[in-house]
């Protein structure tokens, strides 16, 4: 009995690994970083595709009053109750070249062939923040 369900964990687990998609279904994300932040802040834009790949995505946009200053990426497995879901992740960070408000305005991003419409947004860019030790 107990090699049974260890047939049927593995098998389980072997499936959602090699078929994401179907176990948990795909979905993809673009997050716009917050509405206010300090000269001395950094603002992002993040692509997130739950239970898939990330196999392809167009370049991020420039945005004026602000520079990009680089691209990271993170990816997560959680096993929960035998459920196995993931994430991809790849984040663009931008710097605010000076202090105002910027109107991000709306754009598509075109994330593993699929366009997705993302709406603007404006951010209010204050003082440096005091950094806390």
């Amino acid at each position: 009995m107990r090699l049974h369900l260890i047939k049927i964990v593995f098998f389980g687990l072997l499936m959602a690994t090699l078929f994401p998609s179907v176990a948990l279904g795909q979905s993809v994300q673009i997050i716009l970083g917050s509405d206010e932040i300090g000269e001395n802040q950094v603002w992002t834009i993040t692509v997130t595709v739950q239970n898939d790949r990330l196999k392809s995505y167009d370049n991020f946009p420039d945005i004026n009053g602000f520079r990009k200053r680089g691209q990271s990426t993170q990816s997560t497995t959680n096993i929960v109750n035998g459920q196995i879901s993931s994430s991809q992740s790849v984040i663009m960070t931008y710097l605010p070249e000076r202090q105002g408000t910027f109107t991000i305005p709306s754009f598509t991003m075109k994330v593993n062939d699929k366009p997705i419409n993302v709406p603007g947004k404006k951010v209010r860019v204050g003082p440096p923040l005091q950094q806390q030790q």
